[in-house]
């Protein structure tokens, strides 16, 4: 809550406001890093017989 009232003062805006754009940023951020995720896994599988754990 501190955050919110920290980014509210710092913005000059109501703290509803800047818990819907804490809201905003927390969601593009999700849809962001699900997006990359699936770019990476696409630009560089892994191959089903490798292993990362050596014996």
């Amino acid at each position: 809550m501190g955050n919110l009232a920290c980014t509210g003062w710092w913005l000059n805006i109501s703290l509803w406001d800047a818990l819907i754009m804490d809201i905003g940023l927390v969601l593009f951020y999700l849809v962001y890093a699900y997006i990359y995720n699936i770019a990476y896994d696409k630009l560089f599988p892994i191959e089903h017989g490798e292993t990362s754990v050596q014996h």
